[in-house]
């Protein structure tokens, strides 16, 4: 019924892209009258690669969520981490429920090694002692596609599985740091002046379960913090964090400066005046 049904679609976005959706995204797909972004980098990816959209229909106006993180007390974070590693499409036993809009259990979720991974990294003894040392807690928190999975890891005092989503503002206020992956998440979390640890540890064949491809975005150059491609330095990464009491180093905090395009509260400004306009198109 496209065809058959008007409308101006602007897209305000799951995240800042850093990877090359552009088997799915494109305008013949969805037909996106205005596509909001974040960095000029974001911008120029998706005007450079196969998406199809003009210079006009990609904006460079940033998250209208992110106007939140802007006026919010980030500032009064807890001694709090969060571990929240995205989920691999393509993992062994994986099924998707499409009635119910939610991932079915994988009885084999427990063979994989994304499993061991970070069921060894949440109960790791040197992490938690060192996070009790300095009067920190964490919160370890599934993805919600494979949060079915909950019930196979192991938690302890220190580390706790977080069953419900809290809304957006209180999660990023509340936690001083967050620990994943290849999650867009980061983004939200620097954006805040939180830091961030990346932990890569199947890089080789991560792009391979998924159902996109790398992108732009380059975490060694351009990543927000540390990238760790095995346990050993992950936990490393991690303590040395803690001791330095969770603070966004210094070349993060320019990375962060100059990745973003606005920082000031005006994102939800900017795309409301664009969408008046496309009533003129």
């Amino acid at each position: 019924l496209n065809d058959l049904i008007h409308f101006k679609l602007t897209y305000l976005q799951h995240g800042v892209i850093k990877d090359d959706f552009s088997q799915d995204q494109t305008k013949i797909r969805k037909n996106i009258n205005r596509f909001v972004t974040s960095a000029s980098a974001e911008r120029k990816s998706l005007l450079e690669l196969p998406y199809g959209y003009s210079e006009k229909e990609v904006l460079l106006a940033g998250l209208p969520r992110f106007d939140l993180i802007t006026n919010c007390s980030c500032n009064k974070r807890k001694k709090q981490i969060l571990f929240a590693p995205t989920w691999r499409t393509l993992i062994e036993g994986y099924q998707w429920d499409f009635i119910n809009g939610t991932s079915q259990y994988n009885s084999q979720f427990k063979e994989t090694e994304f499993y061991h991974f970070y069921n060894m990294l949440i109960n790791d003894p040197r992490i938690l002692n060192c996070m009790n040392l300095h009067e920190y807690v964490g919160i370890f928190q599934l993805h919600p596609v494979i949060r079915i999975q909950a019930k196979d890891f192991q938690t302890n005092d220190i580390i706790s599985f977080q069953a419900e989503q809290k809304s957006y503002l209180y999660a990023i206020e509340e936690n001083a740091m967050v620990v994943t992956d290849y999650s867009s998440i980061a983004f939200d979390y620097v954006y805040a002046g939180k830091p961030v640890i990346y932990t890569q540890f199947d890089l080789d064949k991560f792009y391979s379960l998924q159902n996109y491809n790398e992108g732009y975005f380059d975490y060694e150059h351009d990543g927000f913090g540390p990238v760790c491609y095995d346990y050993e330095s992950t936990v490393e990464a991690i303590i040395n964090a803690i001791e330095n009491d969770c603070v966004l180093e210094e070349k993060y905090q320019d990375r962060r400066k100059k990745f973003f395009a606005y920082f000031d509260g005006n994102n939800c400004k900017r795309i409301y005046e664009e969408i008046l306009k496309l009533d003129k198109e």
